[in-house]
């Protein structure tokens, strides 16, 4: 009877090994098998020459515009793409797709794309978003502290809502807590708005101007980040008095 795990003279180990996909770069290469335990061989390793196939990939993807002019009920969004090794590209809701680009027509409000790459190694799949421009919320944590020894720790919150026709709101939150000299914590709370503002958009720079008279104004980086320019005046956040808090 033949024991198992055992090779009788004459008899051969056969190792198939294929569907080898990597993302460096494909070409020949040497696999190196190790034996170890062999009755009559000593411990080694046996090369096994190999073909690397490339694998599908999906470098970037895009959306432009990626925030919506709301001056415009719809608009066409341009999807660019880089993929390489792909056999299909596939983009969710509208169908497959050739070349690095595609116009999608009649886009409005919030909307995500999917492309899919389809090919060796895949399927792989990246989404590119488009939000509408009517809303903005920055958060931004800070601690204060002043001569006594009172440190404030807290989180500012703003919200900037825009309306058709160049009206909107803006509003802030501080929620934080105070601590003294002994180490106790109370509650820190502060509220505006909120505050009826107009605003105005010259390319990528939009001008606020808030009914109790303070201004500022916003840049779109990127084409989907908002970003100030010169941020509002908040109390003890940002303010010529922002190292010292009076809680009177």
């Amino acid at each position: 009877m033949k024991r198992p795990n055992l090779l009788e003279p004459g008899e051969a180990i056969e190792l198939t090994v294929d569907s080898i996909v990597t993302k460096l770069a494909p070409g020949p290469t040497i696999v190196a098998i190790q034996r170890s335990g062999i009755p009559g061989y000593n411990d080694g390793y046996l090369p096994l020459n190999v073909e690397k196939q490339a694998a599908v990939q999906i470098n970037s993807f895009s959306a432009s515009p990626a925030i919506l002019d709301p001056s415009t009920p719809s608009q066409t969004v341009t999807l660019t793409w880089q993929a390489v090794n792909a056999d299909t590209l596939h983009i969710e809701g509208w169908g497959d797709v050739t070349g690095q680009c595609a116009s999608i027509p009649e886009v409005t409000g919030h909307r995500r794309f999917v492309l899919t790459a389809y090919g060796v190694g895949g399927p792989v799949s990246l989404p590119a978003e488009v939000h509408p421009f009517d809303y903005f919320l920055c958060q931004q944590p800070f601690q204060l502290q002043d001569s006594s020894f009172m440190v404030i720790n807290g989180t500012l919150t703003e919200t900037l809502v825009f309306a058709d026709g160049g009206s909107g709101s803006y509003a802030y939150v501080i929620d934080g807590t105070m601590s003294d000299g002994d180490g106790k914590l109370l509650p820190v709370h502060d509220a505006l708005g909120p505050v009826a503002m107009t605003w105005s958009r010259a390319g990528s720079v939009i001008t606020i101007a808030r009914a109790d008279g303070q201004t500022t104004t916003l840049t779109i980086a990127d084409g989907r980040s908002l970003v100030y320019t010169t941020p509002f005046v908040v109390p003890f956040v940002r303010s010529e008095y922002n190292t010292r808090y009076n809680p009177t």
